[in-house]
């Protein structure tokens, strides 16, 4: 009689295939050659979706990051945390036995919860001048100038172009004083300078 762990998959086939053709048990026992307990156990194991169906389950093989690996690969990236993936890759296979891959590494540094960063905010002005911001009022009557603005926008400034170029043009679209004026919720459009 054999032991359910020294099955192979055929002879788990077997059993499988046996019961869901309509086959007792006590048939199947009479048939195969393999004990009660060992065919109930192999049919119930398939039926609940999973346990030992494969003697894959049983084959492991030796992990390409071992804990002292997980250790240096962490150290790596508290060293450097602006490296890419490729770069941390490259530095646990200098010098190796065992390369690892990017898939490995990557699989890794999100159990190692290196994954997850904290949102940071990205400007939307470029860093050098290449760059230049406009700012400009518009209404359903009519167009108003276009101004073009210092990169670095002030509460001052602000209030200057308010001045300079959204008045006038709200009088002449709007001599009795009915316009509506809506902007974005930028800091400096809802300090108390700029709303007085």
């Amino acid at each position: 009689m054999s032991k359910t762990s020294d099955l192979d998959a055929f002879d788990r086939g077997q059993i499988v295939g046996a019961r869901r053709m309509g086959h007792s048990i006590s048939e199947i026992v009479r048939e195969l050659g393999f004990s009660r307990s060992t065919v109930s156990r192999v049919y119930r194991e398939y039926t609940d979706g999973g346990g030992k169906t494969r003697d894959r389950a049983n084959c492991k093989g030796q992990l390409a990051l071992n804990k002292c690996g997980v250790r240096r690969l962490s150290r790596i990236v508290h060293s450097q945390r602006s490296q890419t993936l490729a770069q941390i890759t490259t530095q646990p296979n200098q010098g190796a036995s065992r390369t690892v891959s990017k898939r490995t590494v990557q699989r890794s540094l999100h159990h190692m919860v290196f994954g997850s960063r904290r949102p940071t905010r990205v400007g939307t002005v470029q860093g050098h001048g290449d760059s230049i911001m406009v700012w400009g009022v518009f209404s359903w009557l009519s167009l108003g100038s276009l101004a073009l603005v210092p990169i670095c926008l002030n509460v001052i400034r602000y209030v200057e172009l308010l001045g300079d170029h959204l008045h006038p043009f709200m009088l002449y679209c709007h001599p009795h004083g009915n316009g509506v004026f809506q902007q974005d919720n930028c800091t400096f459009h809802r300090s108390r300078l700029a709303t007085a």
